[in-house]
């Protein structure tokens, strides 16, 4: 199991530059037969200065741990 914490993070393991919100959410194949969860990065949260958005990418990146938890990574 490998949990990819951000855009940066996602294109160094997954080989391809996509968008946090394109793969996040789902369990994805990763290297060496591993699934890849890619989530956004928590500095996101800090950086993100409407609260609605704030809470939303807050609640995303709860939802994907809680996902990769699920999987038994």
């Amino acid at each position: 199991m490998i949990v990819a914490l951000g855009a940066s993070a996602a294109l160094a393991i997954a080989g391809r530059r996509t968008p946090v919100g394109a793969l996040r959410g789902r369990p994805l194949a990763g290297p060496a037969r591993t699934t890849l969860v890619v989530t956004w990065h928590p500095g996101n949260i800090v950086r993100t200065t409407d609260s609605r958005a704030q809470a939303a990418v807050r609640t995303a990146l709860a939802d994907d741990l809680r996902l990769a938890a699920g999987l038994g990574g």
